[in-house]
């Protein structure tokens, strides 16, 4: 990808790109990270050769403007065949917005977790660390590339992927989460001190992982036939 421009599509404050941001700029790559919810438009993609759209504490089920904003956005990337990396929220909006589903509360998947990969050499086994209470269905056309017992953990289709889990997060974005989600994790008997103690034993091996993805994404993205 060279020295060309990457539109990182964040929705909350402590939902950044972590490792994504990081690894953008180890590679050369300039990013702008656009706060989507307090945008009134969306940035022309004419200007970028990837697209990545973050996790989001609100559903990919939704019907809010900024987010049909976003779908659409996506879908334009897709169809002109732009690489694309949905992560979390930012995948099943993008199983949404080119034509599969977005099942709200179906599951609760916290914490570190090893998913099923179909395509190791894209998609490695993990663990990933999983914070998701929705689940996708990708669209008919798209290869389901992972799964788990929670479903689908990453789909493909064009020069787009969607993943599930969490491939971007540091430990201080864990904090965060945590602390703002303390009262939704006592629901489902899951405390802080174990998600911690999780961060601590997966965070050394978490960055070179990620790396791995991501490198991984852009070869496979920038092939000529994906």
């Amino acid at each position: 990808m060279g020295t060309q421009r990457a539109l990182v599509l964040q929705h909350d404050l402590d939902t950044g790109p972590g490792f994504i941001g990081s690894w953008l700029s180890d590679r050369a790559i300039d990013a702008d990270v656009v706060l989507v919810p307090e945008r009134d438009a969306l940035p022309d993609l004419a200007s970028y050769a990837l697209v990545v759209s973050l996790g989001s504490e609100r559903s990919a089920a939704e019907d809010l403007g900024w987010l049909l904003a976003e779908a659409s956005l996506l879908r334009e990337a897709h169809e002109a065949g732009i690489p694309l990396l949905g992560v979390c929220f930012g995948a099943q909006l993008l199983a949404r917005a080119l034509g599969g589903r977005v099942n709200r509360e179906a599951v609760c998947e916290v914490g570190w977790r090893t998913v099923r990969s179909r395509v190791p050499a894209l998609v490695q086994e993990g663990p990933w660390l999983q914070w998701h209470f929705d689940t996708l269905e990708p669209p008919a056309q798209a290869e389901v590339l992972a799964d788990s017992d929670a479903g689908v953990e990453a789909f493909a289709w064009g020069r787009s992927l969607g993943v599930q889990f969490h491939p971007e997060v540091t430990s201080e974005i864990v904090a965060d989460w945590t602390r703002a989600n303390d009262s939704k994790l006592d629901a489902h008997d899951i405390t802080p001190a174990s998600i911690a103690a999780e961060c601590e034993r997966h965070a050394p091996a978490a960055r070179p992982r990620a790396y791995r993805l991501f490198d991984a994404f852009a070869a496979w993205s920038s092939a000529e036939e994906p």
